[in-house]
């Protein structure tokens, strides 16, 4: 119970700039299918994600490879390749996890290269994550996540990208397959104009062979 109490501290700390001014407000959906094995000592995921937004959907797919490194400690790399209607772009990745108990922390940091106009942006993002065991194979997630540019281009300054708090329930529907349904909450601050705070609903599929 104090886990979740703090947990439940660290979501309102995520949210805290929503209250602070009004912001544009969209709702959007994700979908999503999952395949993760082990491939001898590294686990291995891949992800595919569609992404009904209001104005312009996204498709997202990714492979991440893990591997440990120490007791609760990971390190990690993969790439995305994110399309919507203004084109594609490439999105490496580094990671490194801590879990401990039902609570795990991760930093990934992002390259993101962008065709048109040419340009690298470097995004560094911070998660918490608490998992709430219910029953056997069912647990509800809890997570709060800070996304920050490092640097976009050549003369791109850094700030603050995103804000994200979500929660979510999973449960096995077969001794080989997950599913889950949540609800996360997404608020990018903007320069020059209101901020924008998205709700977003996902469901998706976690096949473990």
């Amino acid at each position: 119970m104090r886990g979740t109490t703090g947990f439940s501290i660290l979501l309102a700390a995520a949210l805290a700039p929503v209250s602070a001014q009004a912001a544009d407000e969209d709702t959007q959906l994700w979908s999503s299918v999952i395949v993760a094995a082990p491939v001898g000592k590294v686990n291995a995921q891949w992800e595919n994600s569609w992404r009904l937004r209001e104005g312009t959907d996204q498709w997202l797919t990714r492979a991440s490879f893990d591997s440990a490194v120490a007791k609760g400690l990971t390190l990690g790399a993969g790439f995305a390749y994110v399309h919507d209607a203004a084109g594609g772009d490439i999105r490496p990745h580094q990671q490194l996890t801590y879990a401990t108990g039902h609570l795990s922390f991760r930093t990934r940091l992002e390259e993101q290269f962008f065709p048109a106009p040419r340009a690298t942006q470097f995004r560094l993002r911070q998660r918490a994550l608490y998992a709430v065991p219910i029953d056997a194979g069912d647990k509800i997630n809890l997570t709060a996540e800070a996304l920050y540019i490092v640097r976009r281009g050549t003369g791109g300054s850094a700030r603050r990208d995103q804000w994200r708090a979500g929660a979510s329930l999973v449960h096995k529907l077969v001794p080989k397959l997950e599913g889950s349904i949540g609800y996360l909450a997404i608020y990018a601050p903007r320069t020059g104009g209101p901020d924008k705070l998205s709700h977003a609903a996902q469901i998706g599929l976690t096949f473990r062979p």
